[in-house]
């Protein structure tokens, strides 16, 4: 399942902020140009 915060997600700065975070499960291409991040929601 993709919940909707994908579409932010999806977003340079908040994909740095992210990963700088450690939150990062997932990180990767879906289909051409698209990219997904699941994060561990505490």
């Amino acid at each position: 399942m993709i919940s909707r915060r994908t579409k932010y997600l999806l977003e340079p700065s908040f994909k740095e902020k992210v990963i700088s975070d450690k939150k990062v499960v997932f990180a990767g291409k879906i289909g051409g140009n698209e990219e997904m991040l699941l994060v561990a929601v505490p």
